[in-house]
């Protein structure tokens, strides 16, 4: 009981005001420990929000308070379609980590000149810099990840099959295709685009396919 108490706190301090809900049953597996439950992120009741320079469009995946705006937001994963050239939207207090889904993108700004592409891993910088993103092709993508800077650490990085990611708080595991996740024995069937996460700290076995994502309390 002491360690699902040490997972809530965990999961609290992180913003979540529950420690988490049970995911489908995909496979016969031991007893599950309900702290450890996760919450199924699906892509098929998420809404995309226009940019209002009309240069693309924001999808949340998930965001922490939930009804947070710019200011008092903790953290948020989301995906962006970058249709034309523009500016990025400025989170100052924030620190910023992209990477690309599809397509290709070239960021121009304060220290933070890149061209990013599939074959490149995850590209962080500050939400205060002023960032103009021009896409390389038609339908470029990119998962982002934003969270509060001294207070929240985040990385992402692409999974390969069979490979373990231990997070220290909050894992999120965005699926680019069908894959399948296992916590605690258990697996989790994810359609495209889907997501997963799960808090408290732990181990999970996910597959090739997935893109893991770790948010931390400092």
């Amino acid at each position: 009981m002491e360690r699902s108490r040490d997972r809530c706190d965990a999961a609290r301090r992180c913003g979540l005001s529950r420690c988490g809900r049970l995911g489908e049953k995909a496979a016969t597996g031991p007893a599950r420990d309900p702290v450890r439950s996760p919450i199924h992120l699906p892509a098929a009741v998420r809404k995309a929000q226009p940019w209002q320079n009309g240069g693309g469009r924001t999808t949340t995946i998930m965001q922490v308070p939930s009804d947070a705006s710019l200011d008092t937001l903790d953290w948020r994963i989301s995906i962006a379609d970058i249709d034309s050239p523009g500016p990025f939207s400025l989170f100052p207090g924030m620190t910023r980590h992209l990477m690309v889904l599809k397509g290709g993108v070239q960021l121009i700004g304060e220290n933070a000149d890149a061209t990013l592409g599939i074959a490149e891993g995850a590209f962080r910088f500050s939400g205060d810099r002023r960032i103009y993103a021009t896409p390389l092709v038609k339908g470029t993508r990119v998962l982002n990840v934003i969270v509060r800077r001294g207070r929240f650490d985040g990385s992402l990085r692409r999974t390969t099959f069979g490979s373990e990611q231990r997070g220290d708080n909050i894992a999120v595991y965005v699926a680019d295709k069908a894959a399948v996740v296992t916590i605690a024995g258990w697996d989790y069937h994810l359609s495209g685009e889907d997501g997963l996460m799960l808090t408290g700290p732990g181990e999970v076995l996910v597959s090739s396919g997935l893109i893991a994502v770790d948010i931390s309390c400092r």
